[in-house]
């Protein structure tokens, strides 16, 4: 019997799409607003947004293919930041001058 892999969590982002997460962003998991630093990010990219998106995402299923991934994913590679996913879900929480360093 075998057992069937996938990937989990970010897969890491292919170079030509310039979207940070805490892998490379400069102040790492202490990044001030993470939001704004993606947002930005991802005007930068212009009109050409979508495409860019859609070939980093085909990129990443592909080169799991290659590896041997039974059950490929999109890594996650569209994923702002999931601190940021849950601060959108924890509305109440306020993350400006919080004590708290992850």
């Amino acid at each position: 019997m075998s057992i069937l892999t996938t990937c989990i969590g970010a897969y890491p982002k292919p170079d030509y799409l310039a979207l940070p997460d805490w892998f490379n962003s400069p102040e790492g998991v202490d990044t001030g607003n993470p939001t704004e630093l993606w947002q930005k990010a991802f005007d930068a990219l212009g009109d050409d947004a979508e495409q860019i998106l859609h070939r980093a995402v085909e990129d990443v299923v592909g080169q799991q293919i290659s590896a041997g991934i039974d059950v490929p994913t999109d890594g996650e590679v569209l994923v702002k930041i999931i601190f940021t996913i849950n601060a959108a879900i924890l509305k109440a929480l306020i993350f400006q001058n919080s004590p708290i360093k992850s």
